[in-house]
């Protein structure tokens, strides 16, 4: 009804965008000491080195893992997507040590991280276990899943790993998604001032 838009002239609120809080190495193996359940413990470390998602961990298959090219497909990811992601070196041997040493011995369990009672493990529980194990820490905020998914994504950037590989590496539709574990930090603001001594 009316020849022009009178919405234009209104300038639309930006939304507040906070950086993912994540763990450095020393405090994910500082961490890694306070979970006082094995396969837990072991999730944890698979979470921080892959960046799977907790749906996608407890889901996920002995079938789903080629651990001759040391390859996890994940099948069902965000938005019913799917992708395979590389382990490297250390997180194959985890996850062949939590096999032969720590997983029930049981044949009909097909997840690989199963618990012998259940044949499956709720994220809700894993979740409760690492907040305790934060808490014992006395780390300033609870440690859960999510926070293992940002320290994977924000220690590859601190590598210095491409963003749209990223990207692919944790199953994000656009690399826009994936830029939010971009962190910055004062020590890294004051190198980039210093830099231009030089």
């Amino acid at each position: 009804m009316l020849k022009d838009n009178c919405a234009l002239a209104i300038i639309p609120l930006k939304p507040r965008t906070h950086e993912r809080h994540f763990l450095t190495e020393d405090k994910l193996q500082q961490f890694l000491q306070y979970i006082p359940h094995p396969t837990i413990r072991v999730i944890a470390q698979f979470i921080a080195n892959t960046g799977l998602r907790i749906s996608e961990c407890t889901q996920l298959l002995l079938a789903d893992v080629d651990f001759e090219q040391h390859l996890v497909h994940v099948l069902h990811g965000k938005g019913d997507k799917s992708r395979t992601i590389p382990l490297n070196n250390r997180t194959a041997q985890l996850l062949q040590h939590y096999l032969h040493t720590i997983r029930p011995k049981n044949s009909a369990l097909l997840y690989v991280f199963a618990p012998a009672k259940t044949g499956s493990i709720s994220p809700q529980y894993i979740n409760s276990i690492l907040k305790k194990a934060s808490q014992q820490m006395q780390h300033p905020q609870p440690i859960i899943c999510h926070i293992l998914h940002h320290t994977f994504a924000s220690n590859l950037v601190k590598q210095n790993i491409h963003i749209s590989i990223i990207q692919k590496l944790l199953g994000h539709a656009n690399v826009q998604t994936a830029s939010i574990y971009m962190h910055t930090d004062f020590h890294a603001l004051q190198q980039a001032v210093h830099s231009l001594e030089s």
